[in-house]
């Protein structure tokens, strides 16, 4: 066990957790800051982990890139949530599988890098419609625009059929309208 000092970029406050990782210390953090821990897919994860600009990314490069982490991944971010695993590590994983153009994921090679089923945004397949709302085996990995930019966020569904969105730029749950809507890949876990 270590001892980890972390600082918040949002004030100027600063703890000092005893922890076995980085990141455990990191995720104690978030908790002693209180940020709600939710209960998704069986897991308990909170969202903020997956906030692409926390502080451990800063100057990781995103894929074969010169673009930062912090900048520009949020599709890797979704796919971490997807994936249950930790962004960094969902991010190596993909490097290794040839996962990225550029910066750019691929993303029938991430699904199979990662194990999951990857349904093709398309608007209709033989047999079966891919209306999101009417699929909930599937999560919707929606493209966006932040900005004028192209960005993702994951489509969340609550037991009582709410929907919101999970955005990776700031790390918190929105209204699912929150962003222009452009297109959605819809995967599914194994």
């Amino acid at each position: 066990m270590k001892t980890y000092t972390i600082h918040n970029t949002n004030n100027p406050t600063q703890m000092t957790i005893k922890a076995d990782s980085p990141e455990e210390a990191s995720f104690t953090a978030m908790k002693n800051m209180g940020y709600v821990i939710e209960e998704k897919k069986g897991r308990k994860t909170p969202l903020e982990y997956y906030w692409q600009r926390h502080p451990r990314y800063k100057g990781m490069k995103l894929g074969f890139s010169n673009y930062s982490f912090q900048q520009n991944s949020c599709f890797t971010n979704c796919l971490a949530y997807l994936a249950d695993k930790d962004p960094k590590e969902v991010h190596d994983i993909l490097k290794k599988a040839g996962a990225y153009n550029g910066a750019m994921i691929i993303s029938d090679k991430a699904a199979k890098a990662l194990g999951l089923d990857l349904l093709k945004g398309n608007s209709w397949i033989p047999g079966r419609t891919t209306d999101i709302n009417y699929m909930p085996e599937f999560t919707s990995i929606k493209e966006v625009i932040l900005s004028g930019f192209q960005h993702f966020v994951i489509r969340l569904v609550d037991k009582d059929g709410n929907r919101s969105i999970f955005d990776p730029w700031t790390g918190k749950e929105l209204p699912i309208n929150h962003y222009q809507f452009i297109s959605y890949r819809l995967f599914k876990v194994k």
